[in-house]
Parts: C-alpha cells; sequence; structure tokens
C-alpha cells in the first residue's frame, strides 16, 4: 500500500511533457510545494518556459536542473522574479542533449498558475520583454523609459545635471541614468531632499528591478544598496569607470518617502549629475603645469645667473690682472726711463776727440783694437779714449765706471782725476 500510494503521489507531482507538432505544450496546474515536470523528447536545441500566476504568490518559485531534480538555491532558475514578487516567471534551457527537469515550488496549496513550455531553434533572449523591448541573445534592450530584465518597470530617465523628483504619500518611483561609452569618467550623484522624514534609496545593483520587501533576502547585498537621505544629510553617490566599454550603462533606483503615508507634503528629491573628480583633475592639472613651470623658470634662472655671475667675476679678475700689469709696468717705467736717461746723459757727458788728442792711447781699452780706424773716439773725465760705439755699449750695460780706472763716469768726479802726463 505505501509503494502504491508513494507511486501515485509522484506520479501527480511529475509530469512528462508531450509536445504537440510545433513543440508547444501548456497546462493549468494547481500551486504545490513541488510539482515536476520532465522533458525527455529534446528534438530543439532550446526550450522555454513561462509561467503566470492567476494570483499574487509571494513564495512561488520556478527553477530547472538537467538529468536531476532541481533544488532551491542550488538549481539554476528564475530568482529575479521570485524577488520581485511578479505573477510572471520565465525560464531559458540549453539542454545539450540531457533530460530537463522544472520544478515549481509554493507554500500555498490554494490557488492556480499556467505553465507553458515551447521547443525552438532560435536563440532568444533569457526572458519575454514586455513594453516594446527588443528581445536579444544576451537579454531585453527596453525602450526609453523602461527598465528592467523584461523592461516591465516605468522609469524616468536622468539626462540633466540638476533633476527633481516629486513625491505623492508613499508612493515609489524609480529613475535611471544611462551611461554611454563608461571609460573617461567618473560619475557622481549627488542626492537631496526637502523631508526631514527623509526618503529611501534603493540602488539596483542588477539587471532586473528589485524592489525589498519587509523579509531580508539571500545575499542580499550582492543584489541592492540602500540609503537615506535627509534634509540636513544629503548623499554622494560616486560610480567609478570599469574601463574602456562600448555597451551602454545603466544605474537604477527606486525611491520612496519614508513614512509617507503621514506627511502630508509633497517630497522633493533632488538630483545633481556631474562628473567626479573633474574639477579636482583640472585643479590638480593646473596646479603640476604651475609647478612646473615655476620649477623650470628657477631652475633657468639660477643656470642664468650662474653663467652671469661667473662672467662678471671672470671680469672682475681680468680688470684686476690688468690693473696689476699696468701697475708693474708703471712702476718699471721710471726706473727704466730713468737708466735709459743717465746712460744716455752719461754718453753724452763723454767729449768727443781726435785721433790727435789721444794722448799717445792708440788702443781702445774696450775691443783693443787700434783707434785709428776712421771710428769716432770719446774720452772719459778721467782721459782715457774709447771707441764711441764700445764705451756707449759699456753704458747701457749699466756699467757708470771707467773701464781702465774704475773711476766713475759722472761730472762730479772729473777734477778727481787729473790728465794723464805725456
Amino acid at each position: 500500500m505505501l509503494i502504491l500510494f508513494y507511486f501515485l503521489v509522484l506520479t501527480k507531482q511529475q509530469r512528462d511533457v508531450d509536445f504537440d507538432d510545433n513543440y508547444y505544450w501548456t497546462s493549468i496546474d494547481e500551486l504545490s510545494d513541488n510539482n515536476i515536470y520532465k522533458i525527455k523528447n529534446l528534438n530543439q536545441p532550446y526550450y522555454y518556459v513561462q509561467v503566470t500566476l492567476f494570483q499574487e504568490d509571494l513564495s512561488f518559485i520556478l527553477i530547472y536542473d538537467l538529468n536531476q531534480i532541481p533544488k532551491v538555491n542550488t538549481s539554476r532558475g528564475d530568482y529575479i522574479s521570485y524577488y520581485e514578487k511578479r505573477k510572471t516567471r520565465f525560464l531559458k534551457i540549453e539542454p545539450n542533449g540531457k533530460v530537463i527537469y522544472i520544478t515549481t515550488h509554493s507554500k500555498n496549496n490554494k490557488g492556480k498558475y499556467n505553465i507553458t513550455i515551447w521547443g525552438s531553434k532560435i536563440d532568444y533572449c533569457d526572458n519575454s520583454c514586455s513594453n516594446n523591448g527588443e528581445c536579444y541573445d544576451d537579454g531585453c534592450e527596453c525602450y526609453s523609459g523602461y527598465i528592467g530584465s523584461d523592461c516591465h518597470q516605468t522609469a524616468l530617465e536622468i539626462q540633466e545635471e540638476h533633476n527633481e523628483i516629486y513625491f505623492y504619500g508613499d508612493e515609489t518611483q524609480f529613475f535611471y541614468l544611462n551611461i554611454n561609452n563608461w571609460d573617461e569618467m567618473d560619475i557622481q550623484l549627488k542626492l537631496s531632499t526637502n523631508s526631514y522624514q527623509g526618503i529611501e534609496i534603493t540602488l539596483q545593483l542588477t539587471d532586473a528591478i528589485i524592489i525589498p520587501s519587509q523579509i531580508k533576502l539571500n545575499n542580499e547585498d550582492s543584489y541592492i544598496k540602500q540609503y537615506k537621505v535627509y534634509d540636513t544629510q544629503p548623499q554622494e553617490l560616486i560610480f567609478y569607470s570599469m574601463g574602456p566599454s562600448k555597451d551602454d550603462f545603466n544605474i537604477v533606483f527606486a525611491a520612496r518617502p519614508i513614512n509617507g503615508h503621514l506627511n502630508t507634503i509633497v517630497s522633493t528629491l533632488s538630483i545633481e549629475l556631474t562628473q567626479y573628480g573633474e574639477q579636482e583633475n583640472t585643479f590638480s592639472i593646473i596646479v603640476i603645469i604651475i609647478i612646473v613651470v615655476a620649477i623650470s623658470a628657477a631652475v633657468i634662472i639660477i643656470i642664468i645667473l650662474f653663467f652671469v655671475c661667473k662672467n662678471i667675476r671672470k671680469r672682475k679678475m681680468l680688470r684686476l690682472q690688468v690693473r696689476l700689469r699696468m701697475a708693474r709696468l708703471e712702476g718699471q717705467q721710471p726706473v727704466q726711463n730713468t737708466q735709459q736717461q743717465d746712460q744716455e746723459n752719461l754718453f753724452d757727458l763723454l767729449t768727443p776727440i781726435s785721433i790727435q788728442e789721444c794722448n799717445n792711447q792708440d788702443n781702445c781699452a774696450i775691443c783693443l783694437e787700434n783707434l785709428n780706424n776712421n771710428q769716432e773716439v770719446r774720452q772719459t773725465h778721467c782721459h782715457h779714449n774709447f771707441h764711441s760705439i764700445c764705451i756707449k755699449e759699456w753704458i747701457q750695460k749699466n756699467k757708470k765706471e771707467c773701464p781702465v780706472c774704475r773711476s766713475n763716469l759722472a761730472i762730479k768726479d772729473v777734477d778727481t782725476h787729473p790728465k794723464p802726463s805725456n
């Protein structure tokens, strides 16, 4: 009996999917804790599953696996729609020849849902695109004003540097920022409000729209981040560039007033969009340029001053050397002039005589040659006779004494040397 009961229960929970000629199958089933659908006739490369709930079910989840019964949180599935508590769930499955097991889980035992499965050779995106969104291999491409993994959520696009968003009561609004070629500058959003009760900002970190519920989500930090903005406490959010990319990037936000149902005044959220670090970078570049120019100018001035000082010092040294030389020459010039003048005076004091007046002196005592050789003869005051050339050279050698008697040739000593007798 137990075996029969188990067989009946398993047969009720697990069903084989039998496609029609167009590889299409659909069914309306009761909500259950574990409904299993098995696809074993795999003639198509892609299989798509869509589930539509007839009523809201916050516990409903749709998952799948290959060659084994799927398990919650370990098998693949439409977890985004589960977190969003949506009535429509969607799966894209590529079996690669393996058996597909699809499971629906719900804590409710009352209610129904419609499940549709079809096979196709076409690789659609892994969700059904709503609001005229275009389906591509990597997902839905939404038109302006819609966001989400299937473009189901309306949102306000932030296009200007400053935006004002108004809230009435406790309504939740969605808005997004589309960034083209996000590879050059970081983005900064400055959020402020006039509400003293504050506005709660939810930053979406996925392509889907996840609205936080009262129950904390599993691994919540990987999907959303929340901020609170007050009239005295604004927020600055910085989004850093992820490097060169040709794809557009959406930053999605959900916002709602805190205790909005208690506040009858309209709340305002101001969003100021700037490029983070633009002023700082510009200021830094200007400062760097000024510093480089100042250092370069200082180095050039120092080099110029060095060569100018070196040139001035060199000129001073040359002038000093010139002055020293001039001083030396000026000091030597009178002596030389005096000596030359004395030599000329001494030579002029010698008396030119004829050969008959030589007093029987036949030879010049300097060159020892005969005086009678048609050369001019001069006589000293001590009455000794010499060729004029010879005695002049003698005097030029700074010799003031007579070559014969060593008497001073100056005129003062003339009378001290009598004329020799014949």
